[in-house]
């Protein structure tokens, strides 16, 4: 039986993730056209993925007029749709289908999707963290694990193991919060204003000091330096929000 019809969907869902990609992150959409146009596709599919999740929560749904209640319903519901399109293989909605298959062929499994869903569920509430545990729970969820998820596209043709592996794995960690944290910086006020949030226990949004900015840099210069060289160009995605 041809395939035509299955690889017609394929390709226009994954075209509709690079969309989406390039029309939210001018700066990432550039950058990933230094990839291979099988690998482009697959980080198209990871960000497409979690930036209509982070859409949920970042004020997308309630400017559509959806209540707390509602958002709250509608990322659990994203989430579900997510986990049944990686299990099944195919998905209705073609974001989702193309990140199923990407996930699929790339080894992206529940232990790194419940994470960023715990982070974006996290964005629900005002949020107020005010110790650093919080804080890199939160960053792990939301960035980390899409570091991880880029990593295993980029090594889906060249697998690591061992020692390499961990490493990679470490670094890309470290990229994720470092990028991260410089969001964070970067929106202190509209995050404390628009959607009142403070991430940085360090730093008081409405009088953000020299010794709070300097502790929060230095933590972006140490997770820095703790990622490796690698042989792909470092799109991990600290927060789609931000990027």
């Amino acid at each position: 039986m041809s395939r035509a019809a299955l690889d017609r969907f394929e390709l226009t869902a994954y075209r509709a993730c690079v969309t989406v990609m390039r029309e939210y992150s001018t700066s990432f959409g550039w950058a990933s056209r230094l990839l291979a146009p099988g690998m482009e596709r697959d980080i198209g599919a990871v960000y497409a993925m979690v930036r209509v999740g982070d859409e949920i929560v970042d004020g997308t749904a309630s400017q559509a007029g959806f209540t707390g209640a509602q958002c709250s319903r509608a990322l659990d519901d994203y989430e579900q749709r997510v986990l049944t399109a990686v299990t099944d293989g195919f998905s209705s909605d073609l974001v989702l289908h193309a990140f199923a298959r990407t996930a699929r062929a790339c080894g992206i499994d529940g232990a790194l999707i419940a994470p960023f869903f715990a982070s974006m569920r996290a964005d629900l509430a005002p949020v107020d963290f005010t110790t650093a545990d919080e804080l890199d729970a939160y960053v792990y969820g939301s960035a980390e694990v899409v570091g991880l998820m880029c990593l295993r596209v980029f090594t889906r043709m060249r697998p690591l193991s061992g020692r390499d592996r961990a490493e990679a794995e470490a670094g890309a960690r470290a990229l994720g919060s470092a990028f991260q944290r410089v969001n964070f910086l970067r929106d202190l006020g509209d995050d404390a204003e628009r959607l009142h949030r403070r991430y940085l226990p360090e730093l008081d949004p409405a009088d953000p000091d020299r010794i709070g900015r300097a502790a929060v840099i230095t933590r972006i210069r140490a997770d820095l330096r703790r990622t490796p060289p690698h042989p792909h160009p470092p799109l991990f995605v600290g927060s789609v929000r931000c990027v």
